[in-house]
């Protein structure tokens, strides 16, 4: 039974003929993304139940269920997230990265919006292409310009990146380490000055005017959330436990990754998909919402959390999101050249970014989630605020590093916290759009930190672990 399994999903493919819903992107998406859920739960029985007729025809429900468990999940792990690719009269298709590999997945539903074609394929990444140079300011002086070095010449030879930035602090020192060219056949080197997407870096700072919020006792961590929202919403708990201010912070809420309803925005552009979702939309989704466990249970990444957590700071201070980031973080810290909302100065620095394809992609608008994910700035500024976190000069800032949850993971405020035998504890977040990728952390006990900032949707999370094993063994 399972050599045929193997037989029949060698390349972990359904399909069964085309039907009029293949080309509906909105609808695709939808059923792409409860299948995500569904299978990252381990529900996949409800999985076969999304497909149409004709290919449980095809396939039973015990083919389907050995497929997902010993074919996807046990050889390669949960999805951890997935883009568009493209899509043809035929499909959408989505590039699905999980744990352990790459694949890319094909969808098309029929008309009543089941399933008809379910095909997972290799996902060929574009060939590393052998430059002869790449421009670069690195010095060439130490080891660690070695080493960064090294792994920048391997990065920049994936052909869909184009720029990246590298700035590092020890002891006080900074280097910065500029790679590439900040438009494509421009020639021109990138620097410290270049603005990037930073993405969900930007947590990191919405944690930190939440401690600042707590500080100045206009909140407490504590708090249900409920104090703090427009209308009544008896849902927004389980049982008798509410959800509070901490759980939005630490990703225990409970809340989803997204809201339900995000789809359903009007124009929806899956180039950039938070743009025009309202305030309104927000609060509608909140009150169809299911708690499923106790918050604070465990700890499950969400753009939502964050986007109600920024709400609510907004309504504590009566001023915008892109304001209380300005004045409590960007100008104490002199980040000139960052921002949530960009200036004109901002804009002629601002580098396009580029997807996985290597194909130049729209910038984000994040609208309400710009809470989540909405920072644009450069490698010195980052300086600027990594210092500021290694120095934790104030109340606040130690404040927003103290652990708020220890289980499986461990989480300040918004801050990820990691230590293993080749590396000393570090405070680290990263950030991706469509178009740029991100790290930022810091190590309290090497007195280090490290950002990386690229403007092509290519992780730079592989650069980053290696420089910060190197940081956390330098004396």
């Amino acid at each position: 039974m399972f050599r045929l399994i193997l037989l029949l999903f060698a390349l972990f493919s359904f399909s069964g003929k085309l039907l009029p819903q293949a080309g509906n992107l909105k609808a695709c998406l939808i059923k792409t993304r409860l299948f995500v859920e569904l299978y990252n739960n381990k529900q996949h029985a409800q999985v076969y139940q999304q497909l149409d007729s004709s290919l449980q025809a095809q396939y039973s429900r015990e083919t389907l269920l050995l497929f997902l468990k010993d074919s996807l999940f046990l050889p390669f792990g949960k999805i951890l997230r997935y883009d568009h690719l493209n899509q043809t009269a035929d499909y959408q298709s989505f590039l699905f990265e999980f744990e352990k590999t790459k694949k890319e997945f094909r969808i098309a539903l029929n008309s009543s919006e089941h399933i008809h074609v379910f095909r997972f394929l290799p996902y060929e990444e574009l060939p590393a292409q052998i430059k002869p140079h790449v421009a670069n300011d690195n010095a060439l002086q130490s080891g660690l310009d070695s080493l960064i070095h090294n792994l920048c010449k391997e990065y920049m030879s994936m052909p869909q990146t184009c720029a990246i930035s590298i700035g590092v602090l020890q002891n006080g020192k900074r280097t910065y380490y500029n790679y590439g060219e900040k438009t494509r056949g421009s020639a021109n080197l990138p620097d410290r000055f270049s603005v990037y997407e930073a993405g969900s870096i930007t947590k990191t700072f919405t944690g930190l005017l939440l401690a600042q919020a707590i500080s100045e006792k206009k909140i407490k961590p504590e708090d249900d959330i409920r104090e703090y929202l427009p209308g009544r919403y008896p849902n927004l708990a389980y049982g008798n436990t509410p959800i509070t201010v901490v759980h939005l912070v630490n990703h225990s809420s409970g809340l989803p990754r997204v809201p339900s309803n995000i789809f359903a925005q009007e124009n929806f552009d899956t180039l950039n998909p938070y743009k025009n979702y309202t305030e309104k939309m927000l609060y509608q989704d909140l009150r169809s919402q299911v708690i499923q466990q106790p918050p604070g249970s465990s700890s499950n990444y969400s753009n939502y959390g964050m986007a109600v957590l920024g709400k609510i700071l907004e309504r504590v201070y009566n001023k915008s999101y892109s304001e209380l980031v300005k004045e409590k973080i960007l100008d104490p810290l002199k980040m000139k050249h960052s921002g949530v909302d960009l200036s004109d100065e901002l804009m002629n620095a601002f580098l396009p970014g580029y997807s996985a394809n290597g194909v130049e992609t729209k910038h984000w608008d994040l609208g309400v989630f710009k809470p989540a994910g909405a920072l644009h700035t450069g490698a010195d500024d980052m300086l600027n605020f990594l210092e500021y976190q290694l120095l934790a000069p104030d109340t606040s800032c130690r404040l927003s590093q103290q652990l708020t949850f220890d289980k499986k993971e461990k989480v300040a405020m918004a801050w990820q916290i990691r230590s293993g035998k080749s590396m000393a504890e570090v405070y680290w977040h990263n950030g991706a759009t469509y178009g740029f990728s991100s790290f930022c952390g810091f190590i309290p006990g090497s007195n280090s930190a490290l950002v990386i900032l690229s403007n092509a949707a290519s992780s730079t999370d592989h650069l980053a672990i290696q420089v910060l094993r190197y940081l956390s063994n330098v004396q």
